[in-house]
This record gives structure tokens, C-alpha cells and sequence, in this order.
């Protein structure tokens, strides 16, 4: 996209919204508060009790579909979060029938983030384990994104070039998340230039100077806006969906307030 061409408004038909395996809400009602406030895309998480591959039936997902269409919201992505390198072992099925919900919910990406490091500190068995996944995913025409992440095997993108490295060929693409490349890297506008051709997905968020936060667009330290326009320089033509911390604040107000700000952001 040409500078001369960027709209920061026309960013509020392409905000969604990630639902975390906290989320306590019942999803369709999540989906039509979503849909009433504006946003264009949600991220469902497969850690939710809700959308567990193993325990979610035929006739379940027919009516999350139904409350899409009827609420005119896509999803964006599905996401796992990893809790150690068992975990992941031990849900290698869980995570291949993961990969057919979203296909069905109309997504070919899944977002990976890694174990904590403690947990695998030399990488190996995340290594193997995210190759099994990858060669499925081509199977059936997925992509998997990871979201380097603080404290977690894939901890920036230095981790993230050796997985790359050893996974040419394969559908694995770059979850780029302003708040953790900010953290972990620190100039975000260089890290979309290198990585560009490897950025499937982006989220946003805010964060204070030199911490792990997901705050509401605002109500920290970040150029959000810059590294907004970064992507679509870089032509990024994905959603933007925002990844925030509850922090005792309720979804229904949170999910109004980043978007209240949001709207301030990009006018």
C-alpha cells in the first residue's frame, strides 16, 4: 500500500477481537456483542472448555456458524496456547481435529503460541512437535502462525529464524503482536520490514515501556498507530485484532472501551 493511499479510519472495518480461554462468557452472546460494537473479526482460542476438538459435536459448531452469518462476524484465526511440551504431545489429535474446526468456521490459520521455556529449554521436543503439525496443516491447506512470546520457547524472532530455518517448505508463517515484538525486539517498524514476507496475522495491543502487557489501545507507551501503517506499508492486508488482559475489567467493557479507543486512534 502507498503512504498516499493509507486511510487510518478505514482500520475500524478491520478490528477483531481474540477470545482467550478465560473468556467466561457464552459465545454466541459473545458474537453478537462483537457484532453490535463494531468489530469485523473474532479469534476463537481451542483452550476454551467451549471449543475443546475432542468434545465439540457436529451440531454444536453448525450453530457457532449459524451466529456468525447471523451476526455478519468472520473468524480471523484459531489459537492454541501451549501450557508445557507434554501438554502439546499429548494433544497432537486434539490439535489435528483443531485444524478441521477451523476450516469449517472458515479460517485456514492456526496461531501457535509456545510452551514455557523452563519447560523445553533446549527446543527439541517443540521443534518436532510443531514439525508434525506443519506437515498436517499442508496436508489440508492450513497455515500455522507462531506468536513469539516472552518466556516461551519461541521467546522473539531470533528463536523464530532458527524454527524457520529448519521448517523451509513448510506453511509456517509470523503472528506479528505489537506488545511482544515491542518487548522482545524493540524497533517494531524493523521487525515488519525484515519479516514482512512471513506476517499471516498481527494483533494489537498496548503495553508500558519495557513490560509484557496487553492494554487497550492508549493506555500505554506504544506507537500502535505507526506500526499499524508499518503493516500496510508492508502490505499487510489482514485484520487487526486486538489481544487484551482482562484485569478485572469485564469483557463487555473492555470490548467496548478498545474499541471507543480505537476509533480515537484511527480517525
Amino acid at each position: 500500500m502507498h503512504p498516499q493511499d493509507y486511510n487510518p479510519s478505514d482500520e475500524l472495518g478491520r478490528l477483531g477481537y481474540r477470545i482467550s480461554s478465560q473468556h467466561d462468557w457464552p459465545l454466541e452472546k459473545t458474537i453478537q456483542l462483537l457484532a453490535q460494537t463494531g468489530y469485523h473479526s473474532l479469534e476463537f482460542s481451542l483452550n476454551h472448555p467451549d471449543l475443546d476438538p475432542a468434545a465439540l459435536s457436529g451440531s454444536r459448531l453448525q450453530k457457532l456458524k449459524s451466529a456468525l452469518e447471523d451476526n455478519n462476524l468472520c473468524v480471523s484465526a484459531m489459537s492454541y496456547r501451549c501450557a508445557d511440551e507434554q501438554n502439546l504431545s499429548q494433544s497432537l489429535d486434539s490439535l489435528k481435529k483443531g485444524m478441521e474446526v477451523a476450516l469449517s468456521l472458515g479460517t485456514n490459520l492456526l496461531l501457535i503460541c509456545t510452551a514455557p521455556q523452563s519447560s523445553d529449554p533446549d527446543g527439541r521436543q517443540t521443534t518436532t512437535l510443531l514439525s508434525d503439525l506443519l506437515h498436517h496443516a499442508q496436508e489440508i491447506g492450513l497455515i500455522i502462525a507462531v506468536d513469539p512470546e516472552p518466556d516461551t520457547v519461541i521467546h522473539g524472532l531470533y528463536e523464530f529464524s532458527q524454527m524457520a530455518n529448519r521448517m523451509t517448505g513448510l506453511p509456517l508463517g509470523l503472528d506479528l503482536n505489537v506488545s511482544h515484538c515491542a518487548c522482545t525486539e524493540g524497533n517494531v517498524d524493523e521487525v515488519i520490514a525484515e519479516w514482512a514476507s512471513f506476517i499471516v496475522s498481527a494483533h494489537i495491543s498496548d503495553a508500558e515501556r519495557n513490560q509484557h502487557n496487553h492494554l487497550i489501545p492508549g493506555q500505554g507507551h506504544l506507537d500502535i498507530n505507526r506500526a499499524v501503517q508499518a503493516l500496510r506499508r508492508y502490505r499487510y492486508h489482514g485484520d487487526l485484532t486486538l489481544d487484551l488482559e482482562p484485569n478485572g475489567t469485564a469483557f463487555e467493557e473492555m470490548a467496548v472501551r478498545a474499541m471507543e479507543n480505537c476509533k480515537q486512534l484511527f480517525c
